[in-house]
């Protein structure tokens, strides 16, 4: 199982939806979460216009997936986990969720330093 984090409104979980299975993903489905109705509603939308049945979207925040331990094979976060306010507490539910010998792919801005409350604040920071 894939899981996208951020299904936003059809994002490259359809992509992989569409091709799970030729990376041998064990029960074939790709999840999507989000955490906005709106995004939830647009990416099931999207899903089935594109006549994709093995792909389901769930509502659920990045420090809490609403998925069980050792359940997934593949995480993919594009562009997540900087806008994460605990970016360890993300990845420790990544560990959580991937099954040993799981793979996590992602594409983000990584610090590896303290990051100054004014600009923890200061959310044009975060989204520019």
């Amino acid at each position: 199982m894939a899981l996208e984090r951020a299904a936003r409104s059809g994002g490259a979980h359809f992509r992989y939806g569409a091709h799970v299975a030729k990376i041998k993903i064990r029960d074939g489905r790709a999840i999507g979460v989000d955490m906005t109705p709106a995004m939830i509603e647009r990416a099931r939308d999207s899903a089935r216009a594109a006549g994709l049945d093995n792909v389901e979207i769930l509502q659920g925040d990045a420090q809490a997936l609403p998925l069980d331990d050792a359940s997934i094979d593949v995480v993919i976060s594009n562009g997540v986990l900087n806008l994460v306010a605990d970016k360890r507490l993300a990845f420790t539910e990544i560990r959580r969720v991937l099954r040993p010998g799981g793979t996590l792919q992602f594409a983000d801005i990584a610090n590896g330093n303290e990051v100054p409350e004014e600009a923890i604040r200061d959310i044009d920071l975060w989204t520019a």
